[in-house]
């Protein structure tokens, strides 16, 4: 998955199909995915909480699938100390709000 600012890229498509050609099978999704961005102390008690990841052994950059109240996300490690972004299915973004403030509620 690759990501960017919409406003900057708004023809990545195709320019990603133009770099790899018929090499690599290039779908846009930029309307399929809501972007939950969650900054602060305790972050990684909320995901204990929200999911089966070790999220305190990840480092920045890293990434991983998973499933939030039976969703699946994608949780990125975008900076070590306190920020972390999940992707998840925007049809159901709704249910996936609910469950990340109904954690932050318990953990913190």
């Amino acid at each position: 998955m690759v990501s960017a600012p919409y406003a900057t890229h708004e023809d990545l498509p195709d320019r990603l199909k133009e770099r790899f050609g018929a090499t690599a099978s290039i779908t846009e999704q930029s309307d399929a995915w809501v972007c939950f961005d969650m900054h602060g102390d305790g972050v990684e008690a909320v995901m204990e909480l929200c999911c089966n990841i070790n999220i305190r052994a990840m480092i920045t950059g890293d990434a991983t699938r998973t499933a939030i109240h039976h969703l699946g996300v994608y949780v990125l490690r975008l900076d070590l100390k306190d920020h972390l972004r999940i992707l998840g299915p925007r049809a159901s973004a709704a249910s996936l709000h609910h469950a990340l403030l109904t954690a932050m509620k318990s953990a913190l």
